[in-house]
């Protein structure tokens, strides 16, 4: 859209250069469409105006403009007069609305503009940082609802005694204590005028350890110990058996080869950490649960260093024996005074 000159050039090859000049014109039109509203709850009445930027009409003296308005979607959408400079436009449901406008000037030339999105009705609308969590963790929610909303209110099915506990202003947290699959169902208002709702499911798991040994008495290593796991909800079992072994399996049974005694009255501690695909774990502990009965060898030596001959004292201190030998690797026979 403008006005510009055109330039023609014409020569003969060696001779004369001949150039003419004339005017020429763009008609036009450039229009934007302005509105006293872009969201609100329905019935909602807007106002829409048509702002003209830039309008080029040469050769035609008169200023003038037609008009032709329409709303997509056309679903709730009714329009005084369509082919006037301002009408009034009402939106009754809750959706959002686009304006358009055909705008023509006094050349015949056409701008087809829209306008910026209205919304009608309020908005729900939330996410979880997780929506699976373990037994212990706050379930953790970003609220994401928007256009003119005044109030959120929270619901739980199964229904729950848990409070939904505001941290910021669009993140909440909420202790959920009972382990299952349940829903969180978000309704928001613009005070009291209209509403929205939306829903979405979460799940609480709790894994809990537990497991028995198939004898918690047993006499004299090397002895092999087994163990039934009746761990819930768990994927991988992490045992450890007391002896410095480590295992780890997704069976439900395990066991181990204690090479060493206990003792009558001391028994292995045995640990079971059980953790499911989600990263939820819980870990039992019992302590001297595993008793591999028989004596336990042990000694004490005084005046270990020195120059020979060199006098060496050495005290029995093993328990639950009733001999005992000690080998000085010296050649001598064993000694079991």
């Amino acid at each position: 859209i403008g006005s510009y000159r055109t330039i023609y050039t014409s020569d003969i090859s060696g001779g004369c250069v001949m150039r003419d000049t004339a005017p020429l014109f763009v008609n036009g039109i450039v229009a934007s469409v302005e509105l006293d509203t872009t969201y609100g709850c329905a019935p909602l009445a807007v106002n829409p105006v048509a702002n003209i930027t830039k309008d080029l009409h040469i050769g035609v003296d008169l200023t003038s403009y037609t008009y032709h308005w329409t709303v997509s979607p056309a679903s709730g959408a009714s329009i005084d007069d369509p082919q006037s400079a301002s009408p009034r436009i009402v939106l009754s449901e809750d959706l959002d609305y686009t304006i358009t406008l055909e705008i023509t000037n006094a050349s015949g030339c056409s701008y087809l503009v829209d306008s910026e999105p209205i919304l009608v009705g309020v908005r729900a609308g939330f996410n979880f940082s997780d929506p699976i969590i373990c037994f212990g963790d706050s379930l953790r929610i970003n609220d994401r609802s928007y256009n003119g909303v005044s109030s959120i209110k929270w619901e739980i099915t199964p229904k729950l005694s848990t409070k939904i506990i505001r941290k910021s202003s669009n993140r909440y947290a909420a202790k959920i204590n009972v382990p299952g699959r349940y829903s969180l169902k978000q309704v928001v208002t613009n005070n009291a005028k209209c509403y929205d709702s939306v829903s979405r499911p979460f799940e609480m798991i709790q894994v809990i350890a537990d497991f028995v040994a198939n004898d918690t008495f047993l006499q004299c290593a090397p002895v092999f110990a087994e163990f039934q796991s009746s761990s819930i909800s768990a994927d991988t079992l992490l045992w450890d058996f007391g002896d410095g072994k480590i295992f780890k399996t997704t069976a439900s049974t395990a066991g181990t080869i204690y090479k060493k005694n206990s003792g009558w009255t001391d028994g292995y501690d045995i640990k079971l950490i059980a953790k499911n695909n989600e990263e939820c774990y819980d870990t039992l502990l019992k302590e001297d649960y595993v008793v591999v009965a028989g004596p336990l060898p042990l000694f004490e030596m005084e005046n270990f260093l020195g120059c020979e001959p060199l006098d060496v004292k050495f005290t029995n201190k093993s328990k639950d024996a009733t001999l005992s030998y000690m080998n000085y690797n010296d050649g001598s026979p064993l000694d079991s005074s």
